[in-house]
Order: structure tokens, then C-alpha cells, then sequence
């Protein structure tokens, strides 16, 4: 991490209690679209549970760069810019142990075979892939199949020439 992406933890407290903080998520699929990777969580908010990757932009990044950043530093894989799929924009708004969290997510999906080697970041301590059918998943993950799988429909559909 540089000197500019790093805020001390006073200073970010602050910016919690005061600010949303904008993100980028990254929703992972297998080859077939059937089941979802999720990642449990070492660090509130979500401690303990499973949910996508992600986390705040840095300064002048753009959504893609720090989409590729984040899977890269959270789980170990270099992907190209043009295997994400914008899919979704939202408000996740989270409170757990009297701290409020504001996010504003941008969010992306790819697909990822199965058997991919991960390498997890301290933040999260294990991976697990999902059936979409799944009745623990917390409602902006569902948010977030239901839209990208909207986008991915619509993907397709431009493929198909009349």
C-alpha cells in the first residue's frame, strides 16, 4: 500500500462517522452461472460472515482499477479489466456494535473456475461457493445475483444478431 491509499485509523473513524465511503465490490461465478464465491469476513461489519470482496476506492482510481486491485489483494488472482461486468450501484448501510458503516458500492461480476487456486488476504479466513438457493445470504448479496445475473442475461442477449 503507498503513503497516499493509507488513512490512519483516527482520521477513517471520523470519515465513518461522518461521510458514506465509496467502494467496489467484486461478485464471483463459476463458469456456469449457477453458484456464487463468497469469503467470510475477519473484520466488522460482517464479521463472521460470508459476503463478496471489495473495499474503498483510492483516490483518483477508477471502478475498474481498483475492482482489479481488490481481487488481486483479497485473493491472490490477476484479472484483465475486460473480464468485469458492471452490474450495480447501491447504498449498504450496515451497524454492528454501535458503529454505523455507509457504503456506496459500485459493484462487478466475473467468472472464475471452480477449482481456481486462491491465495486469501488477512481480512478473510476462508472461500466457499454457493447455489444461488442459499437461505443465509445476506440481502445485498441476493441484491446483487438477482442484478448481475439481469446483466448478464442483457450481455448475452446483445450477442444475438437479428
Amino acid at each position: 500500500m503507498d503513503d497516499k491509499s493509507f488513512i490512519e485509523a483516527h482520521l477513517y473513524k471520523k470519515i465513518k462517522e461522518t461521510l458514506p465511503i465509496p467502494t467496489v465490490d467484486v461478485v464471483i461465478f463459476n463458469s456456469d452461472f449457477s453458484k456464487i464465491l463468497l469469503f467470510k469476513r475477519n473484520n466488522p461489519p460482517l464479521k463472521d460472515k460470508y459476503y463478496s470482496i471489495g473495499g474503498r476506492m483510492h483516490k483518483m482510481e477508477s471502478f475498474l482499477d481498483c475492482a482489479v486491485r481488490k481481487v488481486k489483494e483479497e485473493i491472490g488472482i490477476d484479472i484483465n479489466k475486460n473480464s468485469l461486468v458492471k452490474s450495480g450501484v447501491n447504498s449498504e448501510e450496515f451497524e454492528e456494535n454501535g458503529i454505523e458503516y455507509h457504503f456506496i458500492n459500485i459493484y462487478f461480476y466475473f467468472i472464475l473456475k471452480e477449482n481456481s487456486n486462491l491465495i486469501l488476504d488477512s481480512q478473510h479466513s476462508k472461500f466457499k461457493w454457493f447455489d444461488f438457493d442459499d437461505k443465509e445470504f445476506h440481502p445485498y448479496i441476493k441484491e446483487k445475483i438477482i442484478k448481475c445475473t439481469k446483466m448478464k442475461n442483457e450481455k448475452w442477449k446483445m450477442k444475438i444478431k437479428f
